[in-house]
């Protein structure tokens, strides 16, 4: 499984992105995506990649100076994430440990139950309250979230 978070929808002036892996074979997803990464690095002659601790995870970041290659590389568990988003990096350590994960919300338990029959559904897409509440307050930063599953 795969799913699609971000924290805004701000396309255009630069959105936080990422993408979460539920590994069955955590090896080789962390093989395939080490692999992509070395190849980001070799076609980018002023690209570094350094470990950050977030967390207390050791966590990888590629990135230039001028943020044209900005990308955090985190594992918990079997559960991957790419992202470009420090934010959406530590949401999802704070979420792996149950700090205001969507699963605890009641309104995203109902839309989960009501597609889980839905076997012929592609993707699943959610917004969640705390993300509409975000994106219109006075203070747009970095509050709610999106999310868009897909099975694999």
């Amino acid at each position: 499984d795969m799913a699609l978070i971000g924290s805004d929808p701000l396309f255009n002036d630069g959105a936080a992105l990422g993408i979460v892996f539920e590994a069955k074979e955590t090896v080789s997803l962390l093989k395939e995506l080490k692999r992509h990464r070395q190849a980001v690095l070799r076609g980018n002659d002023d690209a570094t990649e350094h470990r950050v601790l977030v967390h207390q995870h050791s966590v990888s970041f590629l990135s230039t100076s001028d943020h044209r290659v900005r990308s955090f590389y985190a594992v918990d568990g079997d559960y991957h994430l790419i992202t470009n988003s420090e934010y959406l990096l530590n949401r999802f350590f704070e979420a792996g440990s149950g700090e205001r994960s969507l699963g605890h919300l009641k309104e995203f338990r109902y839309a989960r139950s009501k597609t889980a029959s839905a076997r012929h559904c592609l993707a699943f897409l959610y917004l969640s309250d705390p993300f509409f509440q975000h994106l219109v307050s006075p203070r747009f930063h970095h509050a709610g979230e999106f999310v868009v599953h897909q099975s694999l």
